[in-house]
């Protein structure tokens, strides 16, 4: 009616389901954000205890476990914070933090670790990443 000349031009519309965040999501992003709040006020210990249990859910998410080997660089033990940095870049090989903070702990005495976990030298990062929506 309109007079198209071009017929071959038309609307096409595609439809694709969205996963709806489970209630556990929601509890991993809830202690997510309680572990970072932590982390600032320098609750280090109950901050891992909340990294730990949103690991357990979201297992993986390369920035907590770079934010969990930050906080036990913080409470010095080198052993665990080495372990949290490998996995971050066995999920996230190109993920720069970790390699930064491997980086540190290989070359930082436990003196020289002392002092730069009392100025948050460390780095950590307090963004976690977008999960892909499957459909």
């Amino acid at each position: 009616r309109l007079g198209n000349p071009r017929k071959e031009i038309g609307i096409k519309v595609i439809a694709q389901t969205i996963r709806r965040v489970t209630q556990k999501e929601k509890e991993a992003m809830v202690l997510y954000k309680e572990a970072l709040e932590l982390t600032k006020k320098g609750f280090y210990k109950e901050a891992i205890e909340k990294y730990e249990k949103h690991l357990k859910i979201f297992p993986e998410n390369y920035i907590a476990w770079n934010n969990l080997g930050t906080l036990y660089a913080l409470l010095l033990n080198k052993e665990e914070a080495f372990k949290c940095f490998h996995k971050a870049l066995s999920i996230n090989p190109r993920y720069k933090l970790p390699k930064d903070n491997l980086a540190l702990l290989e070359n930082t005495s436990r003196a020289d670790l002392k002092k730069m976990a009392k100025y948050h030298w460390i780095k950590w990062c307090k963004v976690r990443p977008q999960k892909k929506l499957k459909s």
